[in-house]
């Protein structure tokens, strides 16, 4: 074993130096010095205090000798992507209440990200915002705080007079243009700071191995959107990293990334030439950190091996709103987690809340993946995305409520999945939802070596059972009309459906759950949908009288539970009853729930990985309850869904 030491970094000490040797007495001034020093066995031990920098380790450590990067104390050591701003500043010339200033090129050593416009795709990385002639501006990488607090970038000059706390730069790129905050009189009666670094925590290298990051809070980054991934915080490609107990937050684009970073491996910066080529990660471990407030995403992966994200924090991601619904053409990587090619991959144990877009995305290749015990409460569009890939996949024991505008679960293109043990409650449209919706012919599989396999798309196989449905407003579940060799063998049985048995405003013979068979993307029209159920209910003996008015299920696609058992087969033997009035609180994680019966037993689950529910109770065999909370019973319910128990998490540190 190499021999270890401990190099001390503190920069409020009035003897630091970068030259010196790192001892107590001695210690460096940047963290990134003592990382062009760090051997094998060594630990960086940085003292509390700010840290303007990007650090670059030279090199990794080894299974038996990692590289520890630790913060004295947690949450007070703070490495900025961003400079203290303290110009000459004056009035502008004809925008009332506005102070501008001059940006000096000097500070920024790698692009001026307030020249430079935002990019989320992987073609023109670098496009000029600046100099620019209105009247619409387009947005910059650029950051400014004041006092702390992230001020809004602006489009249009009526803006930046009318509102208070927002930002833009001059149409010729040269000055600084900004509104205070009200409570703030004057530039110089506050801090200003402005992000000028496009990484903060990344190698040069790609695929350094075995390096853990532990307690720093990492804020302030002026980073593109993906492709390539360029996150605040990078693994570069490495294996074996340990990300743990940080805070990242303020990113303009992804927080964390810890994937290949760019298929086009030629394209990939910050890199030495003999490092652009394909580099699988495998094995890194991304826990218990707050990733926060980015403007993109938080956590992003493309391509990766035996990956572990567990029990975060992932709150207010693509703060900056880069959705479809902006009417331009964005680049979807946006929400809380998003990976692409998760093999083996485990998603567990974390709080997704909030994020402008899915809470956890999982895309075009998901090889024995599971998404397991998570707390999804208030994201946009999706609470859990699976999209193109054959798996196997297990998505089991998660909480999924308040999707904004959209389901709790949402897939299409994606085959041999589980849905197990899961709560959706009141999420905006389905509970759940899935389609076969494009005619893309290829997906992504690797296998434990790292190989990529190629399949065709298709939906075949799920499983969904032993689900607890409460609330969501348009439905329960939704699942394709059956196409041979595309869309086959999908059952869903053994799930709890609670609700006031209420009618609705479509048609009296619909009632709490609504159920559908649905035709995404023109694979089958309305009329085809139709057509099946009349003959399906026909062949189930259903006499002219009972048979539902096909025209209005054209229209409205909705079938009750008994129509849906006897159309799909599905859930023959899952039940629904009623609930007092539920309650969800999304700041203090508070479940509140009355149902009017005893939940019923359900048959145990056959994925022996299955041992634990959301809140770390035991499956007991032939005991299990439907959703993913056991000790859920009859009458008042009062369930604090975070911080999670880890007893479950044991498996978790045994891989």
């Amino acid at each position: 074993m190499s021999k270890t030491r401990e190099l001390i970094v503190d920069c409020n000490n009035p003897n630091a130096d970068d030259a010196n040797p790192g001892t107590s007495d001695e210690p460096v001034a940047t963290i990134n010095a003592a990382a062009q020093r760090a051997e094998p066995g060594d630990t960086v031990l940085v003292r509390p205090g700010v840290y303007r920098e990007w650090v670059r380790p030279a090199r990794g450590g080894t299974a038996d000798a990692p590289i520890v990067y630790r913060a004295g104390e947690r949450d007070r050591v703070i490495v900025k992507g961003s400079d203290l701003f303290e110009p000459d500043w004056a009035r502008h010339a004809s925008l009332d209440g506005v102070w501008t200033a001059e940006l000096p090129e000097q500070r920024f050593t790698y692009r001026n990200p307030y020249t430079t416009g935002e990019s989320i795709s992987g073609e023109d990385h670098n496009p000029v915002a600046r100099p620019h002639e209105g009247p619409e501006f387009p947005l910059t990488l650029g950051q400014v705080f004041v006092d702390g607090r992230m001020l809004t970038q602006v489009e249009f000059h009526e803006q930046l007079a009318s509102l208070a706390g927002v930002w833009m730069v001059s149409p010729d790129g040269r000055e600084l243009w900004l509104h205070l905050p009200d409570a703030v009189d004057e530039p110089g009666d506050a801090a200003i700071e402005l992000s000028v670094r496009h990484r903060i925590f990344s190698p040069i290298r790609r695929g350094l191995e075995h390096l853990h990051v532990r307690g720093f809070v990492f804020e302030h980054c002026a980073n593109q959107g993906s492709f390539p991934q360029a996150g605040a915080v990078s693994l570069r490609s490495g294996s074996h990293w340990l990300i743990e107990s940080n805070t990242v937050r303020f990113a303009n684009s992804i927080g964390v990334d810890i994937g290949m970073e760019f298929w086009k491996h030629d394209r990939i910066p910050d890199v030495v030439p003999e490092d652009q080529h394909a580099i699988m990660p495998v094995d890194n471990v991304i826990r218990a950190n707050r990733v926060t407030d980015n403007g993109l995403c938080g956590i992003a992966g493309a391509g990766s091996l035996r990956t572990r994200i567990v029990g975060n924090v992932i709150e207010r991601n693509n703060a900056l709103g880069h959705t479809p619904n902006r009417g331009k053409k964005i680049w979807e990587e946006e929400g809380g987690i998003k990976t692409h090619g998760m093999a083996y991959g485990l998603i567990e144990g974390n709080l997704l809340r909030d994020n402008d877009g899915p809470g956890i995305w999982i895309d075009n290749g998901f090889t024995h993946a599971r998404v397991t015990r998570n707390v999804v409460i208030g994201n946009l569009r999706i609470g859990i995305f699976m999209e193109l890939g054959s798996g196997p996949a297990l998505i089991d024991n998660n909480f999924i409520a308040h999707t904004r505008m959209g389901d709790g679960f949402y897939s299409h293109d994606a085959a041999r999945i589980t849905v197990t043990h899961n709560t959706f409650f009141g999420n905006a449209n389905w509970g759940l939802w899935c389609a076969w919706a494009t005619d893309r012919r290829f997906r992504c599989h690797t296998d434990e070596s790292g190989e990529r396999h190629y399949e065709e798309s298709h939906h075949r196989h799920w499983r969904i059972r032993n689900n607890l449905f409460v609330g969501n407003r348009a439905g329960t579940i939704s699942l394709p009309l059956e196409i041979p060799g595309k869309v086959e063998d999908n059952h869903s049985d053994h799930n709890l459906f609670l609700g006031g048995g209420m009618g609705t405003d479509l048609s009296e013979e619909i009632i709490y759950p609504l159920f559908q068979v649905n035709h995404v993307h023109k694979k089958r029209t309305r009329e085809d949908v139709a057509e099946a159920m009349v003959a399906a209910l026909g062949e189930a003996g259903w006499s002219a009288e009972q048979m539902p008015n096909p025209e209005f299920y054209k229209q409205h696609l909705l079938l009750s539970l008994a129509m849906w058992q006897a159309f799909t087969g599905n859930d023959e033997h899952s039940q629904w009853g009623k609930t007092g009035r539920p309650n969800l609180s999304a700041r203090t994680c508070v479940f509140e729930i009355k149902p009017d019966d005893e939940p019923p037993t359900v048959p145990d689950d056959e994925d022996e990985r299955v041992t634990h529910d959301l809140l770390g109770r035991a499956y007991a065999p032939g005991e299990a309850r439907p959703g993913c909370i056991q000790s859920m019973r009859k009458n008042w319910n009062r369930f604090v869904l975070w911080p999670l128990a880890t007893a479950s998490l044991s498996a978790t540190e045994a891989s």
